[in-house]
C-alpha cells in the first residue's frame, strides 16, 4: 500500500492520522512530509494551511497547529517531530481509571463537553491507556481548568479528570539502535522508569518517542534503552534525546558461554528444588564483610547467600533475577526506589554500571562483582574464585590461600611441617615481648598474614624447654590461646608449625594459610615401626606437597 491508503487527513480539524483501515508499514517522516507537500499543493487546498515544514532531512516540524497523532508516530522512523501552534490551542485533558469509558474512532471530531465548566472542544486525539485526550479549543476560555469534572461527546467514550488541562508543544524524538546483537532480542525502552509499551519488532529498531507534552519534557527527554535476552550477555545505554535529528543508541550483545542452564534450571536454585540462593539489600546500615585481605572488614549494600552453591551457578541465578520479564524485586539505594529485576541497573544510580550482568560477570571460572555486591556461604572450592568492590568503589581480591599437604600416610602417622633454618626447625621464628595478658601470647613485630588461622604455638625457655598452646586465633602481635599461658620474661622465643596433627587417613592438608612469600620448610612423619621420614621444601605459589616414605623399620621391636 501506499502511504496515501494509511495516512488520513482531517482539514476541518487540522488532524494528520492514521486511516480507518491501514496497514503496518512504517515510512519515514520525509516521506510523510513529501506526501503532505505533495497533498497540499493543489488548487483546492490553497485556502488550507501547511501541516508541516522540514528543517532538515531528519529534523521536522508540524506547523500552524496542526496534530499529529501519536498512533500515527508508532509508524514512522528516519526523523524527529516538533509542533507548533499547540499552545494556547490544544489542550490536554488528564484523567483517570475511575469512570473512564473507552473512546473509539468514532469520537474523533466530536465535540467534548465539561460539565462544571461547560468548555468545549474538538476531540483530536484519545489514549484509552493513559487515560488522556486532546482537544482542539472552541475558544479562548476554554481551558477545561475543573480537576475534577465530567466529560462527554455524545459519542462513545466520557471521562472524569483528576487534575486541570494542561497546553504547550509537543516533540517526538528519533532514537535507532546500533551495534553488534546477538539473533533478534526483544529490545525495551524505560521511560521515568517505567517501561514503554512496546509497538515496535523485535531486534535493531528505527522509532519515534514523545519526550515532551503540553510544553513539558518528560524525564528530562532521558529514556533508557536495554535488551536482556536469556543466556545471551545483557545491554543498556541510557541517552538524553535531542529534539532535532536522530540519535543514535548503540547496543551489544552476543552469546553468554556462561549462562547455559535453562530459566526452570536458574529458578530451581533459588526455591528450595535445588538450593536456596538468595539476594538481600542494606543501604542505611551495610553489611560489613573482611575478605581477609588484610584491610579489615568493608562496606557492601548487597549480599548474595550463595548457600553452598558454586559461583558458576550464582552468575547462572543473577542472570535470571535480571532478566527480560523478571520480576523479582530488587533495590536501588540513592534512588530508594524497588524495581522488577530486568529494570535493575546498579546498587547506586552513581556506581559504574555493569551492562553485560548488573550483579557482576564471569569468566575464567571467576566471579566479578559489581560495585558493593559480595557473596556469603561460598562453595568451599571457591574461596579465590571472584572480585569484590566494596561500596567506597575499591577494588577486592581474596588472599591467596596455598595448601600446605602431605601424603602417603596411614592413619595414626604423626606429621608435623615446620619453618626450616639451617635444616631445622626454626624456633627462633618470634621473640616474645614480656606482655602477658589473659589468654594471650604476645610476640615482637607483627605475625605475618602467612600464619595459619589457628593452631599450635610453641613457647622455648631461656633454658630450652617447651610448652604448646592451642591458639584460637591471632592479630597484630598477639596469639589468642585457649588456655592461659604462662609468665615470660620477653626473652623466651616461639614458632608455629604449619601442620601438627596426627593422621587419620593417607593424607593431611592445612587450607587456610594465605601465601605471601616463599618458605623454606621441613616436613616430618613419624610412628613407631616405620623408619622417621623427613624432607625439605619450600612452600610457594603452589603451596606444598610432600609424600612420606613408609619404610618399615625392621629393628623396631614394639
Amino acid at each position: 500500500m501506499a502511504i496515501a491508503d494509511d495516512v488520513s487527513i482531517d482539514t476541518i480539524n487540522k488532524v494528520v492520522r492514521r486511516a480507518a483501515s491501514p496497514s503496518t508499514t512504517v515510512y519515514s517522516v520525509n516521506a510523510l512530509y513529501s506526501y503532505l507537500m505533495d497533498y497540499f499543493d493543489e488548487l483546492t487546498l490553497m485556502d488550507d494551511t501547511i501541516p508541516m515544514s522540514a528543517q532538515t532531512p531528519t529534523s521536522y516540524t508540524m506547523t500552524n497547529g496542526w496534530y499529529i497523532q501519536e498512533a500515527l508516530t508508532q509508524f514512522l522512523d528516519g526523523g524527529a517531530i516538533q509542533t507548533s501552534g499547540y499552545l494556547d490551542d490544544v489542550r490536554t485533558l488528564i484523567c483517570g481509571s475511575p469512570s473512564w469509558v473507552n473512546f473509539a474512532a468514532g469520537d474523533l471530531g466530536l465535540t467534548l463537553t465539561g460539565g462544571t465548566t461547560s468548555d468545549t472542544g474538538s476531540i483530536l486525539d484519545y489514549d484509552n491507556t493513559a487515560y488522556k485526550i486532546w482537544v482542539r479549543m472552541d475558544a479562548a476560555g476554554d481551558t477545561f481548568d475543573d480537576a475534577a469534572e465530567a466529560y462527554t461527546c455524545g459519542g462513545t467514550g466520557s471521562a472524569l479528570s483528576t487534575a486541570i488541562s494542561t497546553t504547550g508543544e509537543a516533540i517526538y524524538a528519533n532514537p535507532y539502535t546500533l551495534g553488534a546483537l546477538e539473533g533478534t532480542p526483544a529490545i525495551y525502552i524505560y521511560q521515568n522508569a517505567l517501561p514503554i509499551t512496546s509497538w515496535w519488532v523485535d531486534g535493531h529498531f528505527d522509532i519515534l518517542i514523545k519526550v515532551a507534552e503540553s510544553g513539558v519534557d518528560i524525564d528530562s527527554k532521558a529514556v533508557t534503552v536495554t535488551t536482556r535476552t536469556w543466556t545471551d550477555t545483557y545491554s543498556t545505554f541510557e541517552i538524553t534525546l535531542t529534539t532535532a535529528g536522530q540519535n543514535a543508541v548503540p547496543l551489544g550483545t552476543q552469546d553468554d558461554l556462561n549462562n547455559t542452564l535453562s530459566e526452570a534450571a536458574a529458578d530451581d536454585l533459588t526455591d528450595g528444588t535445588t538450593a536456596t540462593i538468595a539476594i538481600d539489600f542494606s543501604f542505611t546500615s551495610p553489611f560489613t564483610y573482611d575478605i581477609g585481605d588484610g584491610a579489615g572488614a568493608q562496606d557492601y549494600e548487597v549480599q548474595i547467600d550463595c548457600d553452598g552453591q558454586t559461583l558458576d551457578n550464582v552468575y547462572e541465578v543473577c542472570k535470571y533475577w535480571t532478566r527480560d520479564g523478571s520480576v523479582k524485586q530488587l533495590e536501588t539505594g540513592a534512588d530508594a526506589a524497588t524495581v522488577n529485576g530486568e529494570a535493575y541497573r546498579y546498587a547506586n544510580s552513581s556506581y559504574a554500571e555493569v551492562t553485560a550482568s548488573p550483579l557482576g560477570t564471569f569468566a575464567g571460572g571467576k566471579f566479578f562483582g559489581a560495585r558493593s555486591v559480595y557473596f556469603t556461604n561460598l562453595d568451599s572450592g571457591d574461596a579465590q574464585n571472584f572480585q569484590l568492590i566494596d561500596k567506597a568503589g575499591t577494588t577486592r581480591n581474596p588472599p591467596d590461600y596455598q595448601s600446605f599437604i602431605v601424603n602417603g600416610l596411614a592413619s595414626g602417622d604423626r606429621v608435623a611441617v615446620y619453618l626450616e633454618s639451617g635444616g631445622d626447625v626454626d624456633k627462633s621464628q618470634y621473640t616474645l615481648n614480656g606482655a602477658n595478658p589473659l589468654n594471650t601470647i604476645t610476640v615482637t613485630g607483627s605475625i605475618p598474614n602467612d600464619t595459619p588461622p589457628t593452631g599450635t604455638i610453641f613457647v622455648v625457655d631461656d633454658d630450652g624447654s617447651e610448652i604448646g598452646y592451642a591458639f584460637s586465633a591471632w592479630s597484630g602481635s598477639d596469639f589468642t590461646v585457649v588456655v592461659g599461658a604462662g609468665i615470660y620474661a620477653g626473652t623466651e622465643t616461639a614458632y608455629v608449625p604449619y601442620i601438627y596433627i596426627e593422621s587419620s587417613g593417607t593424607s593431611v592438608q592445612e587450607t587456610n594459610t594465605i601465601y605471601v612469600t616463599p618458605r623454606a620448610v621441613i616436613c616430618r612423619v613419624r610412628i613407631a615401626g616405620i623408619i622417621p621420614f623427613e624432607t625439605t621444601g619450600t612452600y610457594g605459589t603452589g603451596g606444598y606437597t610432600a609424600t612420606a616414605i613408609r619404610t618399615t623399620d625392621s629393628i623396631y621391636t614394639p
